[in-house]
């Protein structure tokens, strides 16, 4: 009897990423980072429980700055960019939250905005209420490639030791991944690959001199887990199939006597293995990049449904918490369960058509 088995626990990737950025950072943090992001967060402060000065530096700045969330590092990013924006006006929205006016601060501000922007963009999309698992492991090597990018780079002078930092805590808490280690990285790499808009078009951004091995290793993995999850459905023993005229006779059977190896177990599993390594072959080099491919692939189809049902981030799990929150008002106490999880699912898929 077939039992229901739960993926693998994979923990949340937008915290795990939000930590670089928070906390293996701090080491590196000095006294012009630490000044940067107090005069910032000292302007919100004075913004946000005052409604006259909320309404002062909304009419400077022509709209409302973004809220910066202790528990969200990206928001914060989004609050420093929208800050820097209004660079030309920063003077006045000091003198009139009445805070003290930015110096060096800013150039740092602006550096820091740059050399995070590779992980607040990549933080955003493992948010979004459609996206695929797979889309993990190259937003996570996107990600790496871009740090190492600003870092050959001179224009970042006062960052240097926060993008050694970034690189140091990317490798520490997603090092298995980007090792590429068999069995710890096995999922990842299954529920990329099955991914129509990716396959093996990121392996481009891996090491030169292990390039080869690693394409090879995941082609095969990929083949023999599609093997695993018994795709294909064979035709049961004694099946005949008809075709036209062209029966076979009995003399020509007296003749040529194919029943043993046609019966064989091992005929049988080569040909299995035949049609689903042509198929990983040929998926692989389809340029098509659409999910609706996988009409196409029904064996590949159902190694994206198997590695692509885990979310990479909890967040689409905290929204149904807010929308609960949203339905469940005091004047709605009475709801039956049924009832209410009706309506939850409805708040949460309203944007399905």
């Amino acid at each position: 009897m077939n039992q229901i088995k739960l993926p693998p626990h994979a923990r949340c990737a937008a915290h795990t990423l939000s930590l670089i950025c928070v906390t293996d950072i701090k080491s590196v943090s000095g006294k012009l980072h630490r000044s940067a992001l107090a005069k910032s967060q000292g302007i919100w402060n004075k913004i946000s429980p005052s409604t006259k000065a909320s309404e002062s530096v909304k009419e400077i700045c022509g709209k409302a700055l973004p809220h910066p969330i202790v528990t969200r590092w990206n928001s914060l990013w989004d609050y420093l960019v929208a800050l820097l924006q209004q660079r030309e006006h920063l003077v006045s929205i000091c003198e009139v939250v009445q805070v003290v006016k930015f110096s060096e601060e800013l150039q740092y501000i602006s550096d820091y905005i740059e050399c995070l922007r590779p992980i607040a963009v990549g933080l955003d999309r493992p948010q979004a209420d459609e996206c695929y698992f797979g889309e993990l492991l190259p937003t996570i090597f996107a990600i790496m490639r871009q740090l190492k990018e600003l870092k050959m780079q001179d224009t970042y002078k006062n960052c240097y030791d926060l993008l050694d930092a970034l690189l140091a805590g990317l490798q520490k808490r997603f090092g298995y991944v980007l090792d590429l280690k068999p069995l710890d990285s096995d999922y990842f790499i299954l529920a990329t690959l099955s991914h129509p808009y990716f396959k093996l078009r990121w392996s481009d951004w891996l090491d030169p001199m292990n390039k080869h091995v690693h394409v090879n290793r995941m082609k095969e993995l990929l083949v023999n887990k599609t093997l695993e999850l018994q795709c294909i459905v064979t035709p049961e023993p004694g099946t005949q199939i008809s075709k036209g005229d062209n029966k076979p006779t009995k003399s020509r059977d007296s003749l040529f006597s194919f029943k043993m190896a046609e019966n064989n177990p091992e005929t049988q599993s080569d040909k299995t293995r035949d049609k689903v390594t042509l198929e990983c072959l040929k998926y692989l080099d389809d340029n098509e990049t659409e999910i609706t491919m996988l009409e196409n692939y029904s064996y590949i189809k159902r190694v994206f449904m198997k590695y692509n049902t885990p979310l990479p981030s909890s967040a689409p799990v905290e929204r149904l918490f807010s929308y609960a929150g949203m339905i469940l008002s005091p004047k709605r106490r009475q709801l039956t369960d049924r009832t209410f999880e009706k309506l939850l699912l409805l708040k949460a898929n309203r944007h399905i058509n």
